[in-house]
């Protein structure tokens, strides 16, 4: 897992695709704001590959990313082990209205400190106790999370956020919930249901 540091680099990390409706954009300007802020600290490890992204979409995300091009790293695809070992925050800045945002809960797993927008499920997924949550497409508020992050106790913070993952997303909570609802629908038989008659 990686650590964050007090001092020196902060390495950001968005894993998925990168688009301007999955929120790079604003990422890459509130990294320009924070670099103005605080030269050289920053870095983003931008990861992944634009599928399912039109030329013209790919063109005005790369437009959007020239200004920051030389504090950004860009590995491609990268195993999701592998990418949050390389990073100290994950950032999800989403535009769209995400139906869960799986690359949340596996930020919890990691115990890797995250920052995310307020679109769709997300908030839901990472909890109401969750503290770094900025409107979607509000770059001062992105940074403004990103640096409360930074300077937050994040130690504490992951191991409630694994806690949570462990209780609500791992495979045997899925598991348990699973034959419950197979037991509700009558797939598999209750115990209260599965002994013999006197």
């Amino acid at each position: 897992m990686a650590q964050q540091p007090r001092e020196g680099t902060v390495r950001l990390g968005f894993l998925g695709r990168p688009s301007l409706e999955k929120g790079v954009g604003v990422l890459a300007a509130a990294l320009q704001q924070l670099d103005r802020q605080a030269p050289g600290r920053y870095r983003l490890v931008l990861a992944g590959e634009p599928r399912f992204t039109s030329e013209a979409a790919q063109r005005e995300l790369e437009q959007a990313l020239v200004p920051v091009s030389h504090l950004i790293d860009r590995p491609g695809w990268m195993a999701t082990d592998e990418f949050f070992g390389s990073i100290d925050l994950m950032v999800c800045p989403s535009l769209v209205s995400e139906s869960f945002g799986l690359v949340v809960a596996e930020a919890m797993s990691a115990r890797i400190p995250f920052v995310i927008s307020d679109a769709g499920a997300l908030p839901e997924v990472a909890g109401p106790e969750h503290p770094w949550v900025a409107p979607a497409g509000d770059v001062e508020q992105l940074a403004q999370a990103i640096r409360g992050a930074v300077d937050g106790n994040t130690g504490n913070f992951a191991e409630k956020a694994y806690e949570r993952w462990l209780s609500r997303y791992s495979p045997p909570a899925g598991g348990e919930r699973l034959e419950a609802l197979l037991k509700l629908w009558g797939v598999i038989p209750s115990p209260s249901c599965s002994g013999g008659k006197a």
